[in-house]
């Protein structure tokens, strides 16, 4: 199956506003609707399984695994197409207001409800962690969505969205077991990398061997 493959990730769509954009008018709006597509489209798959998860936790079992098995599965097979988006519309966004919320006070008006400077640190300290773990997809040439990829963001995302739905308490377990599934995935990652590497490496025999029955 393709989607058990590595395939190449989306790269973070590019916010900047284009003054002399050489592209035709038909290809512009043609990208326009095609953004707002996969927005409105992502905003239903994300309501579908906030749906699904509230039904399981009101036990209305059946509708709510209906849902949230429709959702995730979306999710599984989308994963190379949102996985920069995720950490950086949301989180590195999170990073940068938190950050501007401790130094302007968090009781003030800018947060509603109040929230403690303790809470916003949480927050702050765990975009941080995940954006790390994430940031091999942010970069201009985005590394290969892999399936242990496809896995952790989207167990990750399912757990973010479990989280909103449950009372609040420290520590928050789904939050913690999300950023499990992405470390796992980055060690995966690093691992794959390091054996490529060791592979391809110029002192090493299999790659000399390859190399004398190729020349």
């Amino acid at each position: 199956m393709r989607w058990l493959q590595p395939m190449p990730t989306s790269r973070l769509p590019n916010r900047g506003v284009r003054l002399r954009d050489k592209r035709r008018i038909g290809t512009q709006i043609q990208s326009g609707f095609n953004i707002a597509a996969w927005i409105i489209g992502g905003f239903l798959v994300v309501g579908l399984a906030m749906s699904g998860l509230i039904h399981l936790h009101e036990s209305r079992t059946m509708r709510g695994l209906c849902e949230l098995s429709a959702a995730t599965i979306i999710f599984l097979l989308t994963v190379h197409r949102w996985a920069s988006v995720m950490p950086g519309a949301f989180f590195a966004r999170g990073i940068a207001k938190g950050s501007i919320l401790l130094i302007v006070g968090a009781g003030s008006s800018y947060s509603q409800p109040p929230i403690s400077r303790l809470e916003l640190a949480e927050f702050v300290l765990y975009s941080l962690v995940v954006v790390a773990l994430t940031w091999r997809f942010l970069a201009s040439r985005p590394a290969m969505t892999t399936l242990w990829d496809r896995l952790a963001l989207t167990f990750f995302v399912v757990a973010i969205l479990n989280q909103l739905t449950v009372h609040y308490s420290f520590p928050p377990l789904w939050m913690a077991l999300g950023l499990l599934a992405l470390a796992i995935a980055w060690i995966a990652y690093r691992m794959g990398r390091r054996k490529h590497q060791g592979t391809h490496s110029p002192g090493n025999p299999t790659s000399a061997a390859a190399q004398l029955l190729t020349d």
